[in-house]
């Protein structure tokens, strides 16, 4: 048993979905959530940028003395695969990988489509991750950059013509690619569920890349016999680095069923370009 939390960070309100995900999975865990809103999106960041963000954002979770880090960032898990181990002192989870698994089981005919941010897509590291367990697989890449800003701004409705319009400005090349998986590869992306639903139909699943790690994660906490041995619930700490800390309030509301404003503390992290 391990008494000690479990950190998640994103660059936004983006990792809730995937740290709300966690919390269903594990009650009983004490969870601490990095919302590094005042330096995001980090889609459009040098690979040297994402380095020092990386680092700084583990360092400030390994304080509380985590048990396990989860980067509930695609583009930082697609970029810098080498940031992402679980055999660390300290293991450290990203999302890329669990949701081409996810998709891979979901996908009948191997067409399947990667929506990430322009950082994530460059990399090619999805469309790579997923030719190397499916040699025969098609895949097409969207790269997505309004998607994140607009979450954060609070259009995710698939209601909002705003919202509407902008799947169809990425989407439509997945819709006439006929793919049947789409994995949604940023964590912001969750909350367009209703709105990709709508404009690509019933008939394509989606791989969510924050549930899918929040699943690994768990199994990797109980099969070591890592989960705590409280018996009351676990609590939420959350943390913000700027931005409207009323939104992400509300977002926070939405995946944890509780207002957290009592909860939520904002916490001065360097400029990356002043951590590198």
């Amino acid at each position: 048993m391990d008494n000690r939390p479990v950190g998640v960070f994103d660059s936004g309100s983006g990792g809730l979905p995937a740290a709300g995900a966690l919390r269903e999975r594990l009650p009983n865990e004490n969870i601490i959530y990095l919302g590094d809103t005042g330096h995001m999106p980090y889609g459009g960041r040098s690979k040297e940028e994402l380095i020092a963000i990386a680092r700084r954002n583990t360092d400030f979770l390994k304080s509380f003395s985590v048990k396990a880090v989860l980067v509930a960032c695609g583009t930082i898990s697609a970029s810098l695969p080498e940031v992402i181990s679980a055999d660390a002192e300290t293991p450290v989870f990203g999302v890329m990988y669990p949701a081409v698994k996810a998709a891979l089981r979901a996908s009948k005919t191997g067409r399947i489509a990667v929506a990430a941010t322009e950082r994530a897509i460059a990399s090619g590291a999805f469309a790579s991750a997923i030719k190397a367990e499916r040699a025969d697989a098609n895949v097409i890449s969207a790269a997505c950059p309004k998607f994140a800003p607009m979450t954060e701004a609070g259009h995710f409705s698939k209601d909002d013509p705003f919202v509407a319009e902008t799947v169809r400005e990425y989407l439509q090349p997945v819709a006439e690619f006929k793919a049947d998986t789409l994995i949604l590869g940023c964590t912001h992306y969750s909350l367009l569920k209703d709105a990709i639903a709508d404009f690509l139909g019933p008939g394509v699943q989606q791989a969510d890349a924050g549930e899918a790690a929040a699943e690994e994660l768990a199994k990797f906490l109980r099969e070591r016999d890592m989960l705590s041995a409280r018996l009351e619930p676990g609590r939420e700490s959350f943390y913000h680095t700027g931005g409207g800390p009323e939104l992400f309030a509300n977002f926070a509301e939405i995946f944890f069923k509780r207002n957290i404003t009592a909860d939520l503390e904002y916490i001065d992290l360097p400029q990356t370009r002043s951590a590198l």
